[in-house]
């Protein structure tokens, strides 16, 4: 089903931008409007497939992550020992987080476009690990899938 805008029935919608609003009128959009993932299908397990430093900025680091069903995102993280390869947990825009007053946005990060979020601990509401330490996945996790509900135990 196509959603609409209630004020002037275009279909024309910016659903990515927050808030969502209507190209052809420019009024916000409603979720109910609007229609986008329920915001638990926005959190998910991402394969990291690229992982470069982000130029002049020490502590940043530019991925692209896969999130499934051909999706790839670029997200901007200081969090460290993210490398290619490994399975990692995102927020796409749009996802609301228990620790976070916002939803996530597509925003600039040290002069680049970020459009997620890398997740720690704390941001999905795990005990154990540090808040700013990616939650790193074991590869039985496949891009796209949700996250575990609790941190999974390191396989000895």
């Amino acid at each position: 089903m196509t959603k609409a805008c209630t004020a002037c029935g275009s279909e024309d919608l910016d659903l990515e931008e927050t808030p969502p609003f209507c190209n052809e009128c420019g009024e916000e959009v409603t979720e109910e409007e609007g229609g986008s993932e329920a915001s638990a299908d926005l959190v998910v397990v991402a394969v990291i497939t690229e992982s470069v430093p982000v130029p002049n900025k020490d502590k940043l680091t530019k991925l692209r992550v896969d999130l499934g069903g051909g999706k790839e995102v670029t997200v901007v993280t200081n969090a460290k020992y993210c490398d290619a390869g490994k399975r990692i947990v995102v927020a796409k825009v749009g996802a609301s987080l228990p620790n976070m007053e916002e939803l996530v946005a597509k925003a600039t990060v040290g002069g680049v476009k970020s459009e997620g979020m890398v997740c720690d601990s704390p941001m999905l509401g795990w005990s154990g690990g540090a808040a700013g330490q990616a939650v790193f996945l074991p590869e039985s996790f496949s891009a796209g899938e949700k996250p575990p509900t609790s941190r999974p135990k390191p396989s000895s």
